[in-house]
């Protein structure tokens, strides 16, 4: 008969699946997913933990960022546990949810030195990519619905030829500005959980981390 093994993942590894087929489990570099208490802020104010707002899995441990009103960008960033590699593909993603007062309506993710990709939370779009000569790529930009108001943004990119930085950074955006700057706007924000970086071009499935990076579960099936 078959056999069907399951085995926790601290790394990326590669299984074989029910097909037969070897796949890579995926690894998430964020080491605190849902937990963004300590995340470092530009011109955001935080409120962890959102009394009434369940996460796209249910728990009450939703973030809200709202903004702080003073000119510049306005973002939260944290750092890919163990670096990141130069001249190679990562995955990030981070679920969106507009609040139904004080909404800033628009989103942003990237990595270090590279184009934000941004996405209308209220409609389900993609409008955005910064670009310029020295920002190099960014691809299989996408926004999934998740349930309940929440959306799963995004993109794909490759980093610098060397020299890249570890950081990865949400963006809350205002209307009508490309340089990812805003000029006002206090008090408005976005609700934000689930935050992950994988290497490689595929958007896995989410990887919940509670202090250091984590892959996925494995399945392996032997067919013996």
């Amino acid at each position: 008969p078959s056999i069907d093994t399951f085995t926790s993942r601290a790394s990326s590894a590669t299984y074989v699946d029910s097909n037969g087929l070897i796949k890579t489990s995926q690894f998430n570099l964020i080491n605190r997913s849902e937990d963004l208490s300590s995340y470092s802020l530009i011109n955001l104010n935080r409120t962890n933990n959102v009394t009434g707002i369940s996460s796209p899995v249910g728990t009450e441990n939703v973030t809200l960022l709202s903004e702080n009103g003073a000119y510049g960008q306005h973002n939260i960033q944290t750092n890919a546990s163990g670096g990141l590699a130069n001249n190679t593909k990562y995955t990030v993603s981070v679920y969106f949810k507009e609040p139904d007062t004080n909404s800033r309506r628009y989103a942003g993710i990237t990595l270090h030195g590279r184009p934000y990709a941004v996405f209308d939370i209220q409609t389900g779009t993609h409008v955005l990519t910064q670009l310029d000569s020295q920002n190099g790529l960014v691809e299989n930009i996408s926004i999934t619905p998740a349930g309940n108001g929440w959306y799963r943004c995004s993109a794909t990119y490759t980093t610098r030829s060397s020299g890249q930085g570890a950081n990865s950074y949400v963006l809350l955006h205002q209307d009508g500005q490309t340089d990812g700057h805003n000029y006002g706007g206090a008090g408005k924000g976005m609700y934000v959980w689930g935050w992950q970086i994988t290497k490689g071009t595929e958007l896995s499935e989410y990887i919940k981390t509670t202090g250091t990076a984590t892959g996925a579960p494995r399945y392996s099936h032997d067919p013996e």
